[in-house]
């Protein structure tokens, strides 16, 4: 178990991370003070932390693509919903019931 210190570079405070046993890795914390988010890299018994930077979403991964259905705001089949509640429930029951049955078969 390993305590490292270092400095934010935003706002220049001292932060802390403790690892376990990881001599190369790169971690990600936020600052204690600022809450920018910290990119820290450890290599052996060198150190370097850096801002991450959080990127933007691209325009295309926000686009529907155009032959998707129109979702029209349908109201849920409430029946649909309880019968399958009921079925849920009953597979609970039926298990715990075939469980007590198998413990009583092989405690005697």
């Amino acid at each position: 178990m390993e305590k490292i210190d270092f400095d934010c570079p935003e706002c220049g405070r001292e932060n802390n991370l403790v690892l376990m046993g990881h001599d190369k890795a790169k971690f990600e914390k936020d600052c204690r003070n600022c809450k920018s988010n910290l990119e820290i890299q450890k290599f052996g018994d060198e150190i370097s932390v850096n801002v991450r930077k959080l990127q933007e979403p691209q325009e295309n991964l926000e686009k529907v693509p155009l032959d998707y259905k129109i979702f029209s705001g349908e109201k849920p089949n409430r029946k649909i919903a309880r019968f399958i509640a009921i079925l849920i429930l009953t597979a609970s029951i039926m298990g715990i019931f075939t469980g007590y049955i198998l413990i009583d078969f092989f405690g005697n």
